[in-house]
């Protein structure tokens, strides 16, 4: 295989699962027929993965004796665990690589620039593709299988609204797909959604690709609680016919493979990029025109552990940090202050103790993503109530031991020796995790 699709499959993946530039040599591809490493670490063991192979997803690319194996970030708290988006995404993305390689040798003097970026229009969709045509009991379907979704054109034409505003306003909205309005009511009634929901009726059904026609109606959908309901039309188009109104919200299960809820296509344009779920689920992301796949479940259990939240908290706690990165603003958070550390903070803004609320979904909606746009760390006692804002972390004498910007060497120092977990959430979304001037763990 040639050595640019080579590279740019492994540049690609470890993009999408957020597998730092530092440690892309973890990924290795390896040789079957010659038995020997060609790209990676040289001293890596393959052998030993017989009794190992939870560390790593392992995938043969296709129509090619070669292996790759991509390090599992999450082993350490789940040794089987098995994450399926990030599989799917794996093995299409291994297709895709095929793929263009066919190309490649079919046309050498080709521009190859321009046909490795095919790796990723050819991937995403597919991963897509599977997750909406997936049968799986008590996930009630809204497309009938015979349809055909162009999804790469759906995710292109939504991207594409982020280079347009609406009165000056960056634009918010989000879509569910459907054949019709009466086979998403039929599918919302026999899926576990909760709460209410309400269905609108539009009698003009503009097209969705049309900026001038549907402009009105991304007013309206925000992407949280309202959804343009769309309907797959000629030219692999899709028509708008309603409106969807619901009490609680689409896509709040980010743990994954849940056999509840239902599997209508959802696409939701917020702050920082596009999310993509199915139903209820968050299958991917888009952050600054890349998809993104977290594993949001080994920072719920991380709340759990060091918060002792209950698993039903910890998993709103951790939709409500995934809110707070979506901000695009930057935030630093610091959960168990104790009133002992209060001459290491200066410029606070004290408060009287707020609860953060985790009835229903108020969560989303709680004052909390509110206070950290400010400048500073917002303090969180072990009670899980906000006491304060707006805190600048004094730098402590231990120098922080960490990579990173102000933000994360501040908390660093800050953390050292206390017992506290800070949360730090760059600009850009990753969510780092820091304890004792270390990072417990970085999405």
């Amino acid at each position: 295989m040639d050595e640019q699709v080579l590279n740019y499959l492994v540049t690609y993946i470890s993009d999408v699962l957020g597998i730092k530039a530092e440690q892309k040599n973890s990924i290795v591809i390896f040789s079957k027929t010659e038995s020997k490493i060609i790209f990676g670490d040289k001293n890596f063991n393959v052998n030993r993965l017989t009794y190992r192979s939870y560390d790593f997803y392992i995938q043969d690319i296709p129509n090619t004796d070669y292996r790759i194996y991509i390090p599992n970030k999450y082993h350490k708290y789940h040794k089987n665990h098995s994450n399926k988006s990030i599989k799917c995404f794996i093995k299409h993305t291994c297709h895709a690589a095929n793929r263009v390689q066919e190309v490649i040798l079919q046309h050498p003097n080709i521009d190859k620039n321009e046909l490795l970026d095919l790796i990723k229009r050819l991937s995403i969709p597919a991963v897509l593709e599977e997750f909406y045509s997936e049968s799986t009991p008590r996930i009630a379907r809204s497309v009938t299988q015979h349809e055909s979704i162009n999804y790469g054109k759906i995710i292109r034409e939504i991207l594409g609204w982020k280079n347009h505003t609406i009165e000056g306003k960056e634009i918010h909205t989000g879509i569910i797909i459907g054949d019709n309005l009466l086979r998403i009511e039929e599918t919302l009634k026999s899926s576990t959604i909760k709460g209410s929901y309400e269905i609108i009726n539009l009698q003009s059904n503009p097209d969705l690709t049309s900026f001038k026609e549907v402009k009105p109606l991304l007013e309206i959908a925000d992407g949280l609680n309202t959804f343009l309901i769309c309907e797959p039309h000629e030219n692999s188009n899709l028509i708008v016919s309603g409106l969807l109104i619901t009490e609680k919200g689409l896509m709040t299960n980010l743990i994954g493979n849940t056999t509840k809820g239902f599997n209508a296509p959802v696409f939701s344009l917020r702050e920082k990029g596009l999310r993509i779920g199915r139903g209820n689920e968050l299958i991917m992301e888009y952050i600054n025109n890349t998809p993104r796949i977290r594993n949001y479940n080994e920072l719920s259990n991380i709340f759990r552990e060091y918060l002792l939240l209950n698993i039903d908290n910890a998993n709103k706690l951790t939709a409500l940090i995934l809110e707070i990165s979506h901000l695009g603003k930057g935030a630093s958070i610091v959960f168990n202050f104790k009133n002992k550390y209060i001459d290491d903070v200066e410029k606070t803004q004290w408060i009287k103790p707020r609860k953060v609320q985790f009835i229903g979904e108020k969560v989303f909606v709680d004052i909390f993503p509110n206070l950290t746009k400010t400048d500073g760390a917002v303090l969180l006692n072990s009670n899980m109530e906000i006491v304060g804002f707006g805190s600048i972390l004094k730098p402590t004498k231990a120098k922080a031991k960490i990579p990173g910007g102000s933000r994360h060497k501040s908390m660093a120092s800050f953390s050292h020796n206390k017992d506290i977990l800070g949360i730090v959430i760059s600009e850009d979304g990753p969510i780092t995790v820091i304890q004792n001037n270390s990072v417990v763990f970085s999405l």
